[in-house]
């Protein structure tokens, strides 16, 4: 045993000796009297300061190549602070806080793991060089940097992630725009837990001062609000925690909530415990891909006062750890800890020291999720999409309800619900019982299906299935179930599932909304089906009858019936198209009140008298009595089908350019009615965001695009290839008149664009009426043709109808849902562009991939078709129909609104004729009054004209393709 254990120190000796030798001995140079030792160990207290004493790497650097798992990286950033600076040392002061925590010691006890022993390549990036003069410049750099990260190489560690996930040391909270807007390329949409003191939602035009330009609109108080508007959160799906700030007004909430959060205050940690808040977040976010942002003034300023906007009450370390512990299991794409302000930090550091803390724990958090893999993007998809039942968490459902309220409810006659007793009836989980099952799913279709409008990024499969097809189908059956016991919510169901394919008043408007739904979703069939259905339950159910809302008790049910009966009117004017076979009302319509307006539905406020207003009381428009938006949707419904039903006549009893002839006349009452709409109905840049905050803009601009809609399926007539039976009329007309109707049709077709960049401005909610579709694309039509046989046709006059169709085309481009395939209005276009020498239009069509194929050339429907379009819905559904008898077929710049918008003040004026000018007297000139501008083009005048009378023919060669009708898909 001795002589062992001496050979063993032999050896040992040996051994050092050896290694010695091989280890060159450091020059310290001369007269050095003390052991020399290795001082390549790191202290907590020393070496250049990084994160934990991780390695540092210039990860930004282009030949950096190393692969990386997990980094921390720095924005030194507080341009954007409303209040005191100094958060852009703050990666340097949690940097220092760090020291304590180093590989070796870094076992984490409460998460049970060593974040440096997991084979992760977890580094310390540095911090991204941040411009401190030009915040635009910083936002490019910020998303640059983080980007770079983001798309960095990873190791072969196989823990499920693709991409590399990024702590981030703040900077103010504005920090996380250009993060989300990053992350936004690789998860779509995401969920975002925000602990915060302040809401940081706030709508910049809203209350605050100082707002000079976009980009300072963008604040570390409101950089959510843009990141919902541009799509980079997932809405329902997000939520606060820990708020106690003060605010403008109680509408702050409101504008939070349409940004897409829940909200948990600070004080409710009192009532409910932290249990409770880790229990509602993880309900609220589920399994969805999550960021996690924390301003570090969620804790209370007795703990951390180094922050820029301290506000009393918060949180405290411990409340705060345990928060974070709470979140195991829930998939994090990345988390940021920010707003630390070192400069008013006290000698303890106890406010960065805080920071470093937390961002340990993060760290566990996301090195213990290794299971999420490459389905991280696609789960809140699925869930949404693919499951035939509602979802079982009452927030997301709430979500969806709210959304179809926001954007639908006030469409047209839609709102037949009255939404207080409903939102009641689902606080108090009564809404089955009270409403019926089918009506709920068809409500959450129809909000799914505008919340995939809104986030198009996170549904990109379009051959996947189409938004809210699934619950939609269901309350098609349920609805059919009770087809044989027809009711009022049964009717309701059927004009929703019209955007896709019946107890009494449960019926009637599930039929409703699922007529709504069907238009939407391109199953026309179905909709043309249940509009002559919804018509014969009204009839049955005497909703139709005057005497029936004579002595009505219940105020809410004879103003819910009233609805129901005006939007089976609407939707019979919107799918019959002026085809009398086709509808049911065709110049009259029924003869009961008008609806009362929304605040006194709400309010449930009855009339001070007995009496109501009808519809034949707005036929007198110069009363001077001002009307409602519903009351004018539903005249302007009328004027617009007697329009539709005029130009298929050719019995009209006097000249159509005579006083007194059948078209002026309608043209009359189109600028009557227009010229009666009450101040807060006119498209002002004040009244915008009115119709925003009240959630009536959809309603508001889809009553302006279909009253342009209305004087261009007038007008239009008189341009070449629009073959309508009417048409013939104005061959004999004086020019001077069908000019006057040409420039009055183009006007109206400019006034479209007008409302399309209005809407493209102020975002999707400007065209969630599915008219705005067929608007631009008649618009679009009609500015070609126009161009080509109407106007000297000189470039000057075709570069403003490119950019005129250009902007239709975003608005086409971006309107199509996903899973409905092929944009056939992008493609019905392609021929006109191609035919009219608008090659530049074509070209860019042509990158759509669903349009490298055009539709054959038609400009007028054919007789035996009605001279529909082929995009009208009783075509298309009559299409549909034959097909399946053979096979089974398969079936959006945010900015704020310009200064400087406004629409064209007076449209030409088309005056009658007395006969003395003759059919063949021309005025055809530009407008400066001359024929064209010298050095425009090199034609003469003669060659002008020949260019001109080619595409005229062309246009009429070309007739069975332009005169479509405007079927409102």
């Amino acid at each position: 045993m001795i002589t062992s254990v001496i050979h063993g120190a032999i050896l040992s000796a040996f051994c050092f000796a050896l290694r010695a030798q091989s280890e060159p001995t450091p020059n310290v140079g001369p007269d050095f009297k003390y052991k020399i030792e290795d001082l390549s160990v790191d202290l907590p207290f020393s070496q250049p300061v990084t994160f934990a004493h991780l390695e540092w790497q210039r990860c930004l650097a282009h030949s950096h190549s190393e692969p990386l798992d997990i980094a921390i990286l720095g924005f030194p950033y507080d341009t954007s602070t409303s209040y005191r600076p100094g958060a852009r040392f703050g990666p340097r002061g949690i940097r220092a806080a760090s020291s304590r925590e180093k590989k070796g010691r870094s076992y984490n006890s409460p998460w049970g793991v060593d974040p440096f022993e997991q084979g992760l390549s977890i580094i310390d990036c540095g911090d991204i060089p941040i411009t401190p003069f030009d915040a635009e410049h910083a936002f490019k750099q910020m998303e640059q940097g983080y980007r770079q990260i983001l798309y960095h190489g990873t190791s072969d560690a196989l823990d499920g992630w693709k991409h590399p996930r990024v702590l981030s040391l703040g900077g103010d909270h504005s920090i996380v725009l250009p993060i989300l807007r990053s992350l936004k390329t690789v998860y779509g949409p995401i969920s975002v837990i925000h602990l915060d003191s302040h809401l940081d939602t706030w709508d910049p035009y809203e209350g605050y001062t100082g707002i000079a330009s976009n980009q300072s609109a963008i604040t570390h108080g409101t950089f959510f609000w843009h990141a919902s508007r541009e799509g980079c959160i997932s809405k329902g799906t997000s939520v606060h925690g820990g708020l106690r700030t003060k605010l403008f007004s109680s509408k702050d909430y409101e504008i939070d909530q349409d940004v897409g959060f829940t909200l948990i205050e600070a004080q409710e940690i009192d009532e409910i415990g932290m249990e409770g808040i880790i229990n509602k977040v993880r309900a609220t976010v589920g399994d969805t891909p999550t960021y996690l942002s924390i301003d570090i003034d969620v804790l209370d300023p007795s703990i951390a006062p180094a922050t820029g906007t301290p506000e009393s009450g918060g949180w405290t370390t411990r409340e705060l750890k345990r928060f974070i512990k709470g979140l195991e299991g829930v998939h994090l794409v990345g988390a940021d800890v920010v707003e630390v302000s070192p400069p008013y930090d006290t000698v303890a550091e106890t406010t960065s020291i805080a920071a470093a803390d937390l961002l340990v724990d993060i760290l566990a958090l996301m090195v213990k999720d290794k299971v999420f893999g490459e389905d991280v993007k696609s789960s809140a998809k699925d869930e949404l999409m693919c499951h035939d039942s509602l979802p079982a968490d009452k927030t997301k459902l709430g979500f969806l309800i709210r959304l179809y309220f926001d954007r639908i409810h006030n469409l047209r006659c839609l709102g037949f619900i009255h939404k207080p007793a409903f939102m009641l009836a689902f606080d108090n989980g009564t809404v089955l019982q009270d409403y019926g099952e089918p009506l709920l799913y068809i409500i959450c279709a129809l909000g799914l299906s505008i919340y995939c409008r809104d986030n198009p990024s996170q549904f990109t499969d379009s051959s996947g299935p189409v938004p809210g097809a699934v619950w939609a189908d269901k309350a098609r059956n349920m609805a059919a179930a009770d087809i044989a016991s027809p009711t009022t919510s049964t009717l309701m169901v059927s004009i929703f599932l019209d955007c896709q394919m019946v107890d009494s008043a449960k019926t009637s408007k599930t039929m409703l909304l699922i007529c709504e739904y069907s238009t939407r979703s391109g199953d026309h069939t179905t909709a043309f089906i249940l509009v002559g259905c919804c018509y014969r339950i009204a009839r049955l159910l005497g909703l139709d009858s005057a005497k029936r809302y004579l002595n009505s008790e219940s105020f809410i049910q004879m103003q819910s019936e009233l609805r129901l009966i005006w939007t089976c009117y609407i939707f019979d004017s919107l799918i019959g198209s002026g085809v009398d076979r086709n509808l049911n009302w065709k110049d009259d319509a029924p003869e009961v009140p008008l609806p009362c307006t929304e605040a006194d539905f709400i309010a449930q406020t009855r009339p001070s008298t007995r009496t109501f207003t009808t519809l034949d009381a707005m036929d007198d428009l110069s009363s001077g009595v001002r009307f409602d938006l519903k009351a004018n949707i539903i005249c302007l419904t009328r004027l617009r089908t007697r329009v539709l039903r005029l130009i298929r006549r050719t019995d009209l009893p006097v000249n159509v350019w005579k006083p007194g002839s059948p078209f002026l006349h309608l043209l009359q009452q189109l600028e009557a009615w227009y010229n009666a709409l009450p101040e807060q109905l006119l498209l002002s840049n004040i009244n915008v965001y009115i119709h925003k905050e009240t959630h009536t803009l959809g309603a508001v601009c889809g009553l302006h695009f279909l009253y342009h809609s209305a004087v261009t399926d007038l007008t239009r007539i008189t341009l070449p290839g629009y073959d309508f039976p009417l048409a013939t009329a104005f061959r004999a007309a004086p020019s001077v008149f069908v000019r006057q109707c040409q420039e009055r049709c183009r006007y109206h077709a400019d006034m479209i664009v007008h409302l399309v960049r209005l809407g493209l401005c102020v975002g999707t909610q400007a065209f969630d009426d599915p008219h705005c579709a067929m608007a631009a694309f008649e618009s679009t039509k009609i500015q070609i043709v126009h161009t080509a046989t109407a106007t000297p046709n000189r470039p000057r006059h075709r570069g403003i109808a490119e950019e005129h169709i250009k902007s239709n085309l975003q608005l086409l481009g971006a309107l199509r849902s996903p899973g409905t395939g092929t944009n056939h209005y992008l493609r019905a276009l392609l021929p006109l562009f191609s035919t009219f020498g608008f090659q530049n239009s074509a070209g860019e069509l042509r990158q759509i991939p669903s349009c490298t194929h055009s539709d054959a050339a038609e400009v007028t429907g054919p007789e035996e078709a009605e001279y529909l379009s082929k995009l009208a819905s009783f075509r298309i559904a009559t299409s549909a129909v034959r097909k399946k008898q053979n096979a089974r077929s398969p079936g959006t710049v945010e900015a704020g609104l310009s200064q400087h918008f406004a629409f064209p003040l007076e449209p030409p004026v088309v005056t009658s004729v007395d006969g003395s000018l003759s059919a063949g007297q021309t005025t055809l000139q530009s407008d400066d009054g001359s024929f064209g501008g010298l050095g425009e083009s090199n034609l003469s005048p003669m060659a002008i004209e020949d260019t001109i009378e080619q595409h005229i023919r062309l246009a009429e060669e070309m007739s069975s393709y332009i005169t479509w009708e405007m079927g409102d898909l």
